[in-house]
This record gives C-alpha cells, structure tokens and sequence, in this order.
C-alpha cells in the first residue's frame, strides 16, 4: 500500500511515537510517505532519509500565556487559514501519488473523503480546569475526530492505562482501536554512567524557560549533567558549570544510548515519554509544561498511580529533583500494535 502520515508539530512527541509505525509498515513493504512542518519535519528526515516527504502548514501555536485559552483566542484566525491550507495539501499529495491509506497523528484536517482515513490520539477526554472549558475543547476535537474513518489509541483500553480518563469517551463515532504503547526504545540494562540526563521538548517559550533554570541551578548540584535543548535553534552560552554539558537535538538512536547510560532522567510528562517509560523504567522526575492541562493531569496521574514524582517549572529545583526521582510502579501489560495493524491493513486491502 501507498500510505501517507500526517503528524503534529507540537514538540517532538507525535512524530517520535509515529516512529514504530512507519517502521513496521516499511518493513512489510508499504510504501510510505510523510508530511509535517517544522522541526518534527526535521526530525524525521534524519530518521528516514530515503523516504518522501511533504511540508506542511504551520500550525504555530505558543504557550504565550500561562492561560490556555488565550493562546488558542489569540492564534484562531491563523490556525482556522491553517486548517484550510492543510486540508488542500493533503488533497494535492493524495491526488499526485496514489495514496490507499492516510494515517494522521494529531493534525486536524488530514483526512480525504475517498481514502480510509486513521486519527492516531491519546486525547479523547482532553482535560480542562473547568467544566465549560472541557465541554468546548472537547466538543473541537470530537468535531475532527468524527471526520475520520477510524481511531487509534495508543494506550491499554482497561484501568491499567497510561493516560487515565483522557484515552476514554464515548462520544467518538470512528471505530476505536486500543493498540497499547508505541515505542521503539528498547533500553540494555549498561552501566549508568552519567548520574542525569535532562531532557527538554515542547513549544516556546516554555522550553526555553525550564532551559534557563536547567543551566542556572547546574552548579547547586555536584554531579555531571548532560542537557538535551530538544530544538534546532541556535543558542551561544555563557556555561560556567564544568559539570553540564549541553546538545541542541539528537535522533532517536543517539536519544536511546544516552537513556542507557543515565542514571536519573529529568523530563516533561508528555504522553510519549510516559509510553517510552513505561516500557523502559528509570528514575524519573517530571515537569509538566506550564497551562499544558494534559501534561499536568499526567504528572498527578503518574503520581497517584505509579509514585513517580513532579514539580510545577515555576517550583522546580534541580538538586531536589535528582534527589526524589523515583522508579515508576508499573503493572505490566503484554500488547504488540502489530497484529492489530496488520489485520487493519489487511481489512482495508479487501
């Protein structure tokens, strides 16, 4: 099959748990092509260099404003031309190559009236601080959701789920298919070598924020640090700490050596990394991105649920955090996407 994915610039989340799959459906001969912006494009270039890939509109949205809703008022007249433009490339990509399947992750508009469609998300019951908020942004994403053929959750479908009451509603029309995590870091049981790796990700300017307080509270903590920026934008520091070393993006092979060797890993608790740990323990330490609802509903979940520790990045103080990061309590499940993917695929060729 001719597939097309779709993903999400939104940090380096969507397009790193859409890794598994391109790769299955490479290795069972699909032809595959990609289509993204920004540096979730970049991203992926350097995974598949010998794969297609397409731009796509930016959606751009920032966290601005500590207040969600003011970022997504602030950005509506640009992400409503954003949608527009999307949905015609989309258009103009499945009419010049023949596309059978579109798999999209998280974009709103990649979906084709005549080609199967997949919504790939985690968030069916996205969560808000009040009820009016979670009934409008919920309503927004059902209303694109529903426009898909089916829907992909990357999570468990029972109570030992990841992602708690956000994978879960019954008000989805597409078929639900619960494929369990996606991951393709596998981690050996090396020596732990580097006592911290701090890894960051996400949309400015919150990234750079927790970056600055990474580099100024370096020095409070006597152990080698090694921070990952999580961006391809330049940066010149004045680093006095002989004890942190600083790289700007790393791919996925090179992301999953440094795993290995860390002896404490500190991140934001986006849905992706959850899936990489959950697979992988470690001792973990989360910092939600601030107005981010999900990431903080997930640190309190993964808190509750699995005792791993979190601050908000307003209280966050690195020396605490490499003292209380904790090994997460995991119940483990034994669920492989790619039987649910090849039967899919096969459903589809009939």
């Amino acid at each position: 099959m001719n597939i097309l994915f779709t993903i999400l610039n939104w940090g380096l989340g969507h397009a790193v748990r859409c890794i598994t799959l391109i790769d299955h459906l490479k290795n069972n001969g699909h032809k595959i092509s990609i289509a993204s912006d920004g540096i979730a494009l970049e991203f992926l270039r350097k995974e598949f260099p010998n794969l297609a890939f397409y731009e796509l509109p930016a959606y751009d949205i920032k966290y601005k404003y500590h207040f969600m809703p003011l970022n997504i008022i602030e950005k509506t007249p640009q992400l409503i031309k954003c949608i527009i433009k999307e949905k015609k490339a989309v258009d103009k990509i499945t009419q010049n190559n023949q596309i059978d399947l579109i798999i999209n992750d998280n974009r709103l508009a990649c979906y084709h009236k005549s080609i199967p469609s997949v919504y790939i998300t985690h968030q069916l019951n996205v969560p808000a601080p009040n009820r009016i908020l979670h009934k409008i942004t919920n309503l927004g994403h059902q209303y694109f959701i529903n426009k898909y053929d089916y829907c992909w959750i990357p999570d468990f479908a029972n109570e030992n789920n990841l992602a708690g009451s956000i994978s879960k509603s019954k008000k989805i029309k597409p078929p639900i298919k619960y494929l369990g995590p996606l991951s393709n870091i596998r981690l050996e049981n090396t020596e732990s070598r580097l006592p911290l790796l701090v890894v960051l990700s996400g949309p400015e300017p919150q990234r750079s924020y927790l970056e600055n307080k990474i580099i100024n509270q370096a020095s409070e903590l006597d152990k080698e640090i090694l921070l990952i920026r999580g961006t391809n934008t330049k940066r010149t520091f004045n680093n006095q700490n002989s004890n942190l070393r600083i790289l700007d993006l790393v791919n996925r092979k090179e992301l999953t050596a440094l795993m290995e060797q860390a002896q404490k890993i500190i991140c934001r608790s986006g849905y992706t990394s959850l899936m990489d740990f959950y697979l992988n323990p470690k001792l973990l330490y989360f910092i939600p991105t601030p107005g981010q609802w999900e990431q903080e509903y997930l640190a309190e979940h993964w808190q509750e649920y699995m005792g791993v520790p979190y601050s908000s990045q307003k209280e966050f103080r690195l020396k605490e955090a490499y003292e209380q990061a904790s090994v997460p309590k995991i119940n483990r499940e034994k669920q492989s996407f790619k039987k649910e993917v090849d039967d899919f695929i096969k459903r589809i060729k009939k």
